[in-house]
């Protein structure tokens, strides 16, 4: 039953999620992603008290940041600031590094929870090299 369950989930929500991560790479540009079940149990795709829904709670939504790998190999890192305005109005700023991943992955990821479902965002990605990475990492010490 479990099996039969997970399978017609996976066939519900894989034509959504393939077409957010293929926009993303069509594009080649960096993307905000919703991750997780979240959003299928607050559309009400599940009963909230269905397995899949379990541990949804309003302000657990989180959102994957996906940045192209691309460029120099001298990148070892990327900052991000993402400013999001949530569905209640309340605006919200997240900053932080992600380390790159290695290559030969296409993306760099990092989840992000802003608490809440968002209205809006936007964002900006600056490449961090050895030399820049060292500065900001012995500033914060």
């Amino acid at each position: 039953m479990k099996r039969a369950f997970l399978t017609c989930l996976l066939v519900a929500l894989l034509p959504a999620v393939l077409s957010q991560h293929l926009a993303a790479q069509t594009n080649n540009a960096p993307a905000l992603l919703t991750f997780g079940p979240w959003a299928a149990c607050e559309a009400g795709m599940f009963p909230p008290d269905s397995f899949y829904c379990l541990g949804v709670t309003p302000g657990s939504e989180t959102y994957q940041l996906l940045i192209p790998n691309e460029g120099s190999l001298g990148i070892i890192a990327y900052h991000y600031n993402v400013t999001a305005t949530l569905k209640t109005g309340e605006v919200r700023t997240l900053t932080g590094v992600v380390e790159r991943a290695v290559d030969p992955a296409p993306y760099t990821f990092t989840i992000l929870n802003f608490g809440g479902p968002l209205k809006d965002y936007s964002f900006t990605i600056q490449n961090l090299g050895v030399v820049s990475l060292k500065t900001r990492l012995s500033r914060a010490n």
